[in-house]
């Protein structure tokens, strides 16, 4: 075999090996967390209640997709066999909730909310069901 084949083929196999690499790190590759990510708004979750239920359009492109702080009473708390926690937040009586669906990252510091204290939770609004539903959420300390 010929000098220049050698190289040729140790050069294609170094590219294949780089790509494959490459395409291995992507594929493994997890989401940035939401608690590094910088906040497009801060609500209170009466307030992003009511915004969905007046005008759920404009809503939507106030909030779909990005990430919000809202801060509102716990309403209530369901941890599903230690690996699903959500959190509802707002005030009792109207029908219409916040929804947080807590990260798993994080569930040893979530598990120690209860119901009817206040606090700051930041997530992903993925927009208005029942209630306004975020994903990824955070407890903001």
């Amino acid at each position: 075999m010929s000098s220049s084949k050698k190289y040729f083929i140790a050069a294609v196999t170094i590219i294949i090996v780089i790509i494959c690499g490459y395409f291995y790190k992507e594929y493994n590759r997890k989401p940035a967390g939401v608690l590094s990510m910088q906040t497009a708004a801060h609500i209170d979750a009466v307030e992003l209640v009511h915004a969905f239920e007046n005008n759920e359009a404009l809503a939507n492109a106030k909030y779909l997709g990005k990430i919000i702080e809202v801060k509102g009473k716990v309403l209530e708390v369901l941890n599903q066999a230690d690996t699903l926690m959500n959190i509802f937040l707002g005030e009792p009586g109207p029908l219409n909730k916040v929804s947080c669906l807590m990260d798993a990252e994080y569930f040893k510091e979530h598990i120690q909310i209860k119901t009817g204290s206040i606090h700051t939770i930041k997530g992903i609004c993925t927009g208005f069901l029942m209630d306004v539903e975020l994903n990824r959420c955070v407890i903001i300390k």
